[in-house]
């Protein structure tokens, strides 16, 4: 696999002054002769990440909005600015290893049909997130994750089928949904489905692109040979109330979405379930 400047890396920040240095480090330590550009869209941030970024890392692109628009619209823009044929969506709080640029490209340029990879994300103490291999949301494991049946029946085709705890972290796979801490994308297919669909807010926008990529026969890998490090959620601690509401708001996004043949009974358990949890996130805590 010969080596060129073939990915775009685009990342969203928002009061970010604390990570964005250390991200940006990674990637041009470990993947500089990959990097074709690197786009930083800032959602107004009211600290002194801006300054950074041009102080510090001048060869970044500094996108600067007026206002917080959103992770997805904010991708977006940044997915417009910039030129590669594969496009890695990084959060700001992410830093990347060696070597975990060079095997996500690895995995597209050996499979037409791989529209979308992402690789094994782990906490700064090295426990693999399970949320970098999902199955889709489904009913049935939508009601094992909102009311703990997950937790009771792990090994649950039925329950535990949106974490896949039977499938564990270093095996190479086809899954449904990798996250959009870290998401890699030909650019030609982040293209055809018009981008991230800017409905979303905060959350849910990695799950959707991923199904709507699955509608179009197209393929989204894990791939474990590829690792980053992610401290998780550094902005979303600065403003915990509005990320709880967005986080809630767009399962029922998704659900109004992508299942709009439900029977009626079990989308009104479905919505009951998300207005639990969402209150036992409000006044009990996760």
């Amino acid at each position: 696999m010969a080596v060129r400047a073939c990915v775009s890396a685009i990342v969203v920040t928002y009061n970010s002054a604390e990570t964005i240095s250390p991200c940006l480090t990674s990637l041009y330590a470990t993947a500089d002769a990959w990097l074709e550009s690197v786009v930083v869209v800032d959602n107004s941030s009211e600290d002194d990440t801006q300054e950074i970024v041009s102080t510090q890392h001048p060869r970044a692109k500094l996108l600067r909005n007026a206002e917080n628009l959103g992770f997805s619209r904010a991708c977006n823009i940044g997915a417009s600015a910039a030129g590669g044929e594969y496009l890695l969506f990084l959060n700001p709080d992410a830093v990347v290893e060696p070597m975990a640029i060079a095997e996500l490209v690895r995995m597209l340029d050996a499979r037409d049909e791989a529209a979308c990879c992402g690789p094994l994300i782990a906490d700064e103490a090295g426990t693999p997130d399970p949320a970098c291999r999902r199955g889709f949301p489904t009913p049935w494991n939508a009601l094992g994750r909102l009311f703990f049946l997950e937790n009771i029946f792990p090994a649950s085709r039925t329950f535990a089928s949106y974490s896949l705890p039977w499938l564990g972290f270093e095996r190479e796979a086809i899954v449904d949904c990798v996250s959009g801490a870290c998401l890699f994308i030909r650019r030609s297919d982040h293209a055809q489905l018009g981008g991230f669909d800017e409905d979303y807010f905060l959350f849910g926008e990695d799950i959707d692109l991923c199904k709507r990529l699955s509608d179009r026969q197209r393929e989204t890998w894990y791939v474990p040979s590829a690792r980053v490090f992610h401290s998780g959620g550094h902005s979303m601690q600065q403003s915990k109330l509005v990320a709880n509401r967005e986080f809630y708001r767009a399962m029922r996004l998704y659900l109004e979405k992508h299942w709009q043949t439900l029977p009626r009974w079990s989308s009104k358990l479905i919505q009951l379930g998300i207005g639990f949890r969402a209150w036992l996130e409000k006044y009990i805590g996760h």
